[in-house]
């Protein structure tokens, strides 16, 4: 497949902040394999699953990053994905990927002071409310994330729901910035989740 045109990947990026199910669809298509070979071979120990996560939450802040002027759309993809790699390194094996959306709204600890136990438990109301109001796939989509833990294959979903890949990874996209716009403290958590994160560009070290 021809390599797509600095307008195409425009286009692309445009169709992703859009929520436009082509616009994952054309970016996996053009540069999926690419940055999946590279994650393969940079990082043998992840397996599938830990594979698709990675692509899956640097597809979901691409849209909102790209800068023709700052490079072209596949390096920013390889370089979102590298560093969501590391910081899957990084991070506690045992937590789930997904563990800035719901570390916030899980049940408080059983040494939580009345205030603590309070927060949570309207942050809970507060989100079921907004997911029982999302449209029925983006509902579907974030429920199963959730009831996994990590970001369930698109494929999979996809099988499951009768739908396309695209249109999961879309969905998945409406989903978050919904729940960001309205749950302003999940935003705050996933900018602390980044401050913690690798800044470092596997350009720069020939990888």
């Amino acid at each position: 497949m021809d390599r797509p045109s600095e307008a195409q990947d425009q286009q692309i990026a445009r169709w992703m902040r859009q929520g436009e199910s082509r616009g994952f669809t054309l970016l996996m298509q053009h540069y999926g394999g690419r940055v999946a070979g590279f994650l393969r071979q940079r990082f043998p120990s992840f397996d599938e699953q830990a594979i698709h996560d990675v692509l899956a939450d640097a597809m979901l802040a691409l849209g909102d990053s790209f800068d023709p002027t700052r490079g072209s759309l596949a390096a920013l993809f390889l370089l979102l994905a590298h560093q969501r790699a590391v910081s899957r390194l990084r991070a506690d094996r045992s937590q789930p990927q997904w563990g800035a959306w719901t570390s916030g709204c899980e049940p408080a600890a059983s040494d939580a002071t009345p205030l603590e136990h309070l927060t949570t438990h309207e942050r809970l109301l507060e989100v079921e409310k907004i997911v029982r109001s999302l449209p029925a796939l983006e509902q579907a989509v974030v429920e199963a994330d959730w009831e996994e833990g990590r970001a369930v294959s698109a494929r999979e979903l996809a099988i499951r729901l009768q739908t396309t890949a695209g249109s999961i990874y879309a969905a998945r996209r409406r989903a978050r910035q919904k729940l960001l716009a309205r749950c302003p403290w999940i935003n705050r958590m996933l900018q602390q989740q980044q401050q913690k994160g690798p800044t470092d560009d596997p350009r720069a070290s020939g990888g």
